[in-house]
Parts: structure tokens; C-alpha cells; sequence
């Protein structure tokens, strides 16, 4: 199967910005505040649709159920859904304070979704911008409801100054947020479920305040995992020009980045079904004798069945990728 590229959704958000325009080049409407582009997914809330190529106006859904086995490729049986959804998130303000469940409280207090295990990938930041995951050590319920009276939360969340490269892992239960700035890609399951504890007293463009869900947050945290630190890479692949790194093993993806210097090149099709995103810079796809230009912001699904592709940076500067592959 060849390459499959998807259009874009882009949901307007409260603490969106317009970095996914300015940043990643994606088509946003001349007004609004837009937080997330999603990249691929196959979530009932938006499933994507192929853009270009012999399957373009198929839906993921369409796809899956018909060449399943063709897109996840060799080894063991694929999953009954795509696994993954795939985001970048434009944090201009701040994220609610907020946490997800895992599959077994999702399944409790709001089938049909599931658990949301998430790994965020910073791609800007702006100076003065925050990131909180997780509380701070032997935060409990007592404290973290008496911070909420106060409209304090942040004092028992484990705040970091986000960096362009820092990866940080947040499974089911984490507490979290993000703001002033800062531009991320987000791999995940493939939920939608968000329970809220805190909206920093915003209220929404018919002067509301957004629904809070304090009960539910409360029975969802994980009170025994503390502060979530940055993820330390490690070095997986060196080559002429090209350095690879293993950043994250979760449940159900692997993810790496790889630093491809000017000109360089890289293999990237694995016979395994991946996603792949272009961080910074710019290149071609190249598959046989077709060429696919790709840019700052843009992602790619290669099929496992996909002929041997190749990537050929064409940027002045280094070129940056993510992969996400199965476990």
C-alpha cells in the first residue's frame, strides 16, 4: 500500500492559539483561537479522512475494516481498531487542570471511551511557559480539594519548564496542564475522556464557565504516582547524518525521534504498520519513483505493506522526526 496522508482537523479551543498556522502550517480560518489539529484518528468525535492518492475521501475507519492486515503489517494479529490518535495541541493559555481516566473507571463513568495513556513532544515554547504532571509528592485528597477551594491548584501540581525536545509521559490518572505558550504533539490512545478539575475561572464565549467534573477527577487519579519527570533518550541508531532515539515503550506504541542532519537520508519503512511527523524542517518521501514533499507539521502514515521509503531531508538546517510504531 502507499502513503497515506490525512486532512487535518482543527478544533477551536478556549486556551488555543494560532501557532498550529504560524508554526505548522496549518489552514486555519482567519479567526478563532485553535488548539488542536488532529493529525490521525479513527475516534468516533472526528475520524480522518485520506487526502490524495489512489484512496483519497476513504475514512480510517473505512480503511482498517477493509485492509487491516495490509496496514499493521508483519507479526502478531491487529488490533480490532486503529490504535492511536495522533495531535499537535497550541497551549497559548492554559489546559484545564485536568486528568484521564483509565480503562476501567472509563468504562464505569463514561463508556464507550477508554483509558488515555498520552505522551507530549515539545516542539515550541515560549519563555514563561508551564507545563504541571503530576502532583507533587504526598499531595492526597484532602490538600488537592482545599487548593481547588482557594482557586490554587497549581500548588500541588509538579510544575516544568518545557523545553523545544522535552518528552514527558502522562498514563491514566495523571493530574496535568499546559500553558503560556507552549506547542506539543500529543500520541495517544485513542479516548476522548477528560475529566476537569480546575478552568483558571474562564468562561466561555457565551460568558459560561465550562463543566468541571471534580468527583469524577477525584476517583481517577492515580494518588501513588507523584511528580512526572522528562524522558531521558536513548541513543538506538547512528548513521551518517542520522541519529536516532528511543523516547517512550507504552501500552500500545513505541515512540522515537530521529535528527537528521542536512541531505541526510533514512530508512523508514520497518514492514510494520508507523506513523511518522515532521517536527522541524523538511523533506521527501520517496516510495518507488514517486516523491512526497513533506514540511514542518505534516505526518504520514506508512502502511506496513508499504514498499521500502525512504526520507531525504531537504532542509538548510536539521531535520527532526517522530515515529510511532506498535509494541
Amino acid at each position: 500500500m502507499e502513503p497515506l496522508f490525512f486532512e487535518p482537523f482543527l478544533r477551536e479551543q478556549i486556551w488555543g492559539g494560532r501557532q498550529l498556522g504560524s508554526v505548522l502550517g496549518k489552514p486555519l480560518p482567519n479567526e478563532g483561537w485553535y488548539g488542536e489539529s488532529w493529525e490521525i484518528s479513527a475516534h468516533p468525535f472526528h475520524v480522518s479522512q485520506v487526502k490524495g492518492g489512489r484512496f483519497e475521501g476513504w475514512s480510517l475507519t473505512e480503511l482498517w475494516s477493509a485492509f487491516k492486515r495490509e496496514l499493521w503489517g508483519e507479526g502478531r494479529e491487529p488490533p480490532e481498531e486503529f490504535p492511536w490518535l495522533i495531535k499537535f495541541l497550541d497551549c497559548r493559555d492554559y489546559l484545564s487542570v485536568q486528568v484521564h481516566p483509565d480503562d476501567a473507571l472509563a468504562g464505569i463513568l463514561c463508556p464507550p471511551e477508554k483509558g488515555k495513556f498520552e505522551v507530549w513532544t515539545v516542539v515550541e515554547a515560549e519563555p514563561g511557559a508551564k507545563i504541571f504532571a503530576g502532583l507533587k509528592a504526598g499531595v492526597n485528597p484532602d490538600e488537592l480539594r482545599d487548593a481547588l477551594q482557594r482557586k490554587e491548584p497549581e500548588t500541588c501540581l509538579h510544575e516544568l519548564t518545557p523545553r523545544v525536545g522535552d518528552v514527558v509521559v502522562m498514563p491514566p490518572g495523571t493530574v496535568h496542564s499546559a500553558g503560556g505558550g507552549v506547542l506539543v504533539a500529543e500520541v495517544q490512545t485513542p479516548s476522548d475522556a477528560t475529566f476537569r478539575l480546575y478552568d483558571w475561572n474562564r468562561t466561555d464565549r457565551n460568558g459560561l464557565p465550562r463543566p468541571l467534573h471534580i468527583e469524577e477527577a477525584l476517583r481517577a487519579i492515580n494518588w501513588d504516582q507523584g511528580p512526572c519527570s522528562v524522558v531521558k533518550p536513548r541513543e538506538i541508531y547512528r548513521d551518517t547524518g542520522a541519529v536516532g532515539e528511543l523516547l517512550v515503550e507504552g501500552p500500545t506504541f513505541v515512540l522515537r525521534r530521529w535528527i537528521l542532519s542536512p541531505g541526510a537520508g533514512l530508512l523508514i519503512s520497518r514492514h510494520m504498520l508507523a506513523v511518522w511527523l515532521v517536527l522541524l524542517g523538511s523533506g521527501e518521501l520517496l516510495v518507488g519513483d514517486s516523491a512526497f514533499p513533506m514540511n514542518r507539521g505534516d505526518s504520514v502514515l506508512i502502511p506496513g505493506s508499504c514498499p521500502h521509503a525512504r526520507w531525504k531531508s531537504t532542509s538548510p538546517g536539521r531535520a527532526i522526526l517522530l515515529s510511532c510504531h506498535p509494541v
